[in-house]
């Protein structure tokens, strides 16, 4: 989705965690027709409802400015003259994140202003209809923290100690990182669900088959 202030600005990507964002400004730009760019990614957080650390960068900034960074609309942090990166503390909220950057204090004025989207992952653990589902009857799985957007999460299911298996389902990941596949197990039993995106594995949970 484009979005238009002034002029476009494209926020660069860094790693997989980053989503592209566009925001505007132009009057400055540096050097002469590039654009300010903001880009960001985070770490999950080490335990339920820590915090994550958010490594933001920016780039073509005019050398005389500072530039004044924004989380989800509150200011975090001011990167000096000659600085492109700033690391910061947030809340680890899992989900889709906006940050946003705008030069200030520039010899030639201060109209430059860049956005970009990251996401942070809480373990993208996925959980059914309760820990017992039953057998021969479709069963629900929810999947969050994933990431990228519009990535495929392929997810199989394999009975502990062998017997009956399923096909693998799949999902496209949406903007706010989460997925939903279903399964009708054919036997009882313990099965394992194993969630993966482009081969690596993303989160995995077992389920009890009764009935």
């Amino acid at each position: 989705m484009t979005f238009r202030l002034r002029s476009r600005k494209i926020a660069a990507a860094t790693g997989i965690l980053v989503v592209v964002g566009i925001g505007g400004g132009v009057a400055y730009a540096y050097p002469p027709g590039t654009d300010l760019t903001v880009a960001a990614s985070a770490t999950s957080p080490a335990t339920p409802g820590g915090q994550s650390t958010v490594t933001v960068t920016v780039g073509a900034v005019d050398p005389t400015c500072s530039t004044r960074i924004s989380i989800d609309g509150v200011d975090v942090a001011i990167i000096p003259p000659g600085q492109t990166t700033t690391t910061v503390q947030i809340a680890g909220t899992q989900g889709r994140h906006r940050v946003r950057a705008r030069n200030t204090g520039c010899q030639n004025g201060d109209n430059e202003k860049a956005r970009a989207d990251f996401t942070i992952l809480t373990g993208a653990a996925f959980s059914p209809q309760g820990a017992t589902v039953q057998k021969n009857k479709n069963a629900k799985f929810d999947l969050s923290g994933l990431a990228p957007v519009d990535a495929t999460v392929t997810v199989s299911a394999v009975r502990s100690g062998g017997g009956s298996t399923v096909l693998p389902d799949e999902d496209t990941v949406d903007r706010r990182g989460n997925a939903k596949v279903k399964f009708k197990f054919p036997q009882n039993g313990t099965w394992v669900l194993t969630a993966t995106i482009n081969g690596t594995e993303v989160a995995h949970t077992t389920v009890t088959v009764t009935g």
